[in-house]
């Protein structure tokens, strides 16, 4: 019989499972790896997280009605996820609050304006008209596309940190069911890589920009597999079985091989040395995991089909406009991106040391018409999700989401490196240890691209679940084969 002390020591405890939500969580896991919608923005993963979620409600307010003593402990996720939550409230306040400004601004420059026509003997009023019209944003029309954003934004932000970490935090509350969920999806990530090295290496072939898998853009697959390759490794380095450490190996090596960005390559080869590290071991078996990694790491990108433009990071600053001829390459206008949202967020108005807009940003959804703030930005279009993640929240919603970004990022390396202290098996060592290369890996590549999108996002929900979840889980499961550290 457990003691209050090991009661209060696992404050995660749920038991008894509930075999089904641990199966609707499973079907989340399995239906992540893919952007294929099934109506309107609504992926499969989505329409799968939401049944799981709604299946967690009833089931918990039907065994409050009843009363069980034995009824499973709703998990609550940690702070985190809620800090991010707030943050984006904020915003939206801020911007709701900003709308009857504006438009008594606008109605003040419409009455000066009529002064001046008056003034100068202008008597048309149809031209009059459509001088103000022409001179004064219409301010009415901004507000319903900002309240429009603002919801949109609001709604996918509230499914990825609240009823994502709600339906994995609850389905994963056990090392066992950690372990079923981390293996079936690399299983899913093997079927992808597979799929993704058959569009590199099969028919043509020689085109990163034709490499997606299952999700609409290269660049979205390039932030799904630097996420996926460390956790593929520590998962090997870890795992007792010669066959299944040398097949995870190869599906690590060819998700190498198949990346089709140089942002992609980049984070998946720092998330392995931060798996190699992470795993427990002496400094000499640290350092032979490292060299292991730099071997693989070099061999792959010297025999990648893109490696040239890996060298020149061309093809991932390839702008694709209309009228672009093809196979343009451009490298300024990538950064001039980045330029213009720095600006946007660091000093607007360039009288003041910090902006207005950098403690909350622009407000959600506001990224896609960073053309019309100021006049900083006159590039037009770049690739679909080739944007810095960091600078799109830092635009959107200021200093205080890159910080709320970091603080989540920075919580889940601390729980897989709190699992690794705690002592665990050592297949669950290797889980605590890709999932830290995971997440690490997803930090670098965000500087090139924006993993937080449906399709990717909720992946990036599992590993942080699973990586805060592993040191609190239950241990009373039938333990995987293998010593413990």
């Amino acid at each position: 019989m457990a003691s209050e002390g090991t009661s209060e020591a696992k404050p995660w405890r749920a038991l008894p499972r509930d075999p089904v939500m641990i199966a609707l969580t499973l079907l989340v896991i399995v239906t992540m790896p893919s952007q294929r919608r099934v109506a309107g923005p609504l992926t499969l993963s989505d329409a799968c997280l939401l049944l799981a979620f709604g299946y967690l409600v009833l089931m918990t307010i039907v065994q409050r009605l009843m009363r069980r003593a034995d009824a499973p402990r709703l998990v609550i996720p940690p702070a985190p996820f809620w800090i991010v939550i707030v943050v984006v409230a904020l915003c939206g306040v801020r911007i709701l609050a900003s709308i009857p400004d504006e438009r008594k601004a606008a109605e003040g420059e419409r009455d000066a304006l009529a002064a001046e026509y008056a003034e100068a003997g202008i008597t048309d009023q149809e031209s009059v008209d459509a001088a103000i019209k022409e001179s004064v944003p219409d301010v009415d029309t901004q507000a319903k596309e900002r309240v429009k954003a603002l919801a949109k934004e609001t709604v996918q932000s509230i499914e990825f940190f609240v009823i994502a970490p709600f339906v994995l935090l609850n389905g994963l509350a056990s090392a066992g069911a950690i372990r079923k969920g981390i293996g079936l999806w690399a299983g899913m990530t093997v079927l992808v890589v597979l799929h993704a090295g058959s569009q590199a290496f099969v028919g043509e072939g020689g085109d990163p920009m034709g490499v997606k898998s299952l999700f609409d853009s290269r660049m979205v697959l390039s932030g799904y597999l630097a996420m996926s390759v460390p956790l593929l490794w520590g998962l090997a380095m870890a795992d007792w079985r010669l066959w299944l450490r040398v097949g995870l190996v190869a599906a690590a090596v060819l998700g190498l091989l198949a990346m089709p960005s140089f942002g992609g390559f980049w984070g998946a080869a720092v998330g392995m040395a931060a798996a190699a590290l992470a795993l427990p071991g002496g400094a000499s078996c640290r350092v032979g995991r490292l060299l292991a990694v730099a071997v693989v790491l070099i061999v792959a990108f010297q025999t990648a089909p893109y490696h040239q433009e890996f060298r020149t990071q061309g093809v991932a600053l390839r702008e694709v406009r209309e009228g672009a001829e093809a196979g343009e390459l451009s490298i300024s206008r990538k950064y001039s991106e980045w330029q213009a949202a720095y600006n946007l967020m660091v000093n607007m108005d360039g009288e003041r040391a910090l902006g207005s807009n950098f403690v909350l940003g622009f407000g959600p959804g506001r990224y896609n018409t960073i053309d019309t703030f100021g006049g900083f930005l006159d590039v037009g279009k770049v690739e679909a999700e080739s944007e810095n993640q960091y600078l799109v929240i830092g635009v959107t919603l200021g200093f205080s989401g890159v910080l709320a970004l970091a603080i989540l990022l920075g919580s889940g390396i601390r729980g897989a490196a709190r699992a690794l202290r705690r002592g665990v098996e050592y297949a669950d060592a290797g889980i605590a240890a890709g999932l830290l290369g995971s997440i690490v890996g997803t930090a670098v590549v965000s500087f090139y691209t924006t993993p937080i999108v449906r399709g990717v996002g909720v992946t990036l929900l599992l590993l942080l679940c699973a990586a805060m979840a592993l040191p609190e889980a239950d241990t009373d499961t039938e333990p995987s084969r293998g010593p413990r550290v």
